[in-house]
């Protein structure tokens, strides 16, 4: 649907990137979007518009990160998935510093909780952003992973109006 890396690919790319980092002394940064609004909308106005709000997000991102980074759903229909179907993950190379993580994470989130006009109609999205870093947060795909869907957790149940980073 959205032409996003898989699963497969976004678990190479961080590995890549986190062994990079470690040797350069250099941050990566993982932001999780999830668009909690997502469901209702595909239960409402079916696949179709659904994925269609899935390709203007995806759009959004695209044109919000450096080339340098990379967008991922994480899932596969096919296959087991590491991230639900709602939710966008952001590796961000080369961070500097924490500060500058929940910055971008921030930007993320306003960017994509902008209403989206899909076949002349338009829904208004209920958003939430978690981020973490490495090596910080974890020094493993997994271990980043696990990090910042906690933080997620946290920003779902409280409905946080802003990304929240991981606090171990």
């Amino acid at each position: 649907v959205t032409n996003l890396p898989c699963r497969q690919q976004l678990r190479e790319h961080m590995a890549m990137l986190l062994c990079a980092a470690a040797n350069e002394h250099r941050c990566v940064g993982l932001v999780l979007i999830e668009v909690c609004s997502f469901a209702p909308i595909l239960k409402a106005k079916g696949r179709e518009v659904s994925n269609s709000v899935l390709r203007e997000m995806t759009a959004r991102i695209l044109n919000s990160i450096r080339r340098s980074d990379m967008a991922s759903r994480g899932y596969d229909a096919g296959g087991e998935a590491m991230l639900d179907a709602d939710q966008f993950c952001i590796v961000l190379q080369g961070i500097d510093d924490l500060q500058g993580l929940a910055r971008v994470a921030q930007r993320l989130l306003e960017l994509l909780k902008q209403p989206v006009t899909v076949a002349g109609e338009t829904f208004s999205l209920s958003v939430v952003a978690s981020a973490a870093a490495a090596p910080q947060h974890g020094v493993t795909p997994e271990g980043l992973l696990t990090a910042v869907k906690s933080a997620l957790l946290e920003a779902r149940e409280s409905e946080a109006p802003n990304a929240i980073l991981f606090n171990s």
